[in-house]
């Protein structure tokens, strides 16, 4: 199953320039228990801004530079005849969710109730997928939020 893991503002924002602009130490544990001995993929700005690979999964960059401590990789095909039986999870950023979309099964969202007037945005993606599950309000550091899955509809899928 292909994953995307995402937090997103009220807008659907996700970075501005190039950088995360909120800081939710709970939801940073979230992800971190969610794709724990997973693969994760992200594009080359995304492993620009956190630099060093996440410990505890392999770590593939989109991109067709050699980058110490990270396995690269130039065609979404090699992955998914890698990890066929796995979970793989995309955790951005823009370009590389939008070139993963047709292959997402389910989306894992952080809604976060502000605007931080971001210049990247996660696709739009209501018509292919179904919310499957919403969490309740949560709070930290002073940023209200909720969690949502979203799965994909089983006539919308690229992999069926």
């Amino acid at each position: 199953m292909i994953i995307a893991i995402v937090a997103v503002d009220n807008k659907m924002g996700i970075a501005r320039n190039n950088k995360i602009p909120w800081y939710i130490p709970k939801d940073l544990k979230y992800f971190r228990k969610k794709t724990m001995g997973h693969p994760i993929i992200m594009g080359y700005n995304t492993y620009l801004a956190i630099k060093k690979p996440l410990p505890g999964r392999k770590n593939w960059v989109y991109t067709t530079k050699k980058i110490p401590g990270f396995s690269v990789f130039n065609s979404i095909e090699d992955i998914l005849d890698k990890y066929i039986y796995k979970d793989i999870f995309v955790i951005g950023g823009a370009k590389t969710y939008e070139q993963w979309m047709p292959y997402i099964d389910k989306i894992i969202l952080t809604s976060i109730n502000k605007d931080f007037d971001c210049d990247k945005f996660f696709p739009m993606f209501n018509k292919e997928f179904e919310l499957s599950y919403k969490s309740h309000q949560y709070s930290d550091n002073e940023q209200q939020y909720h969690y949502e899955h979203w799965t994909r509809r089983q006539s919308a899928s690229a992999t069926n």
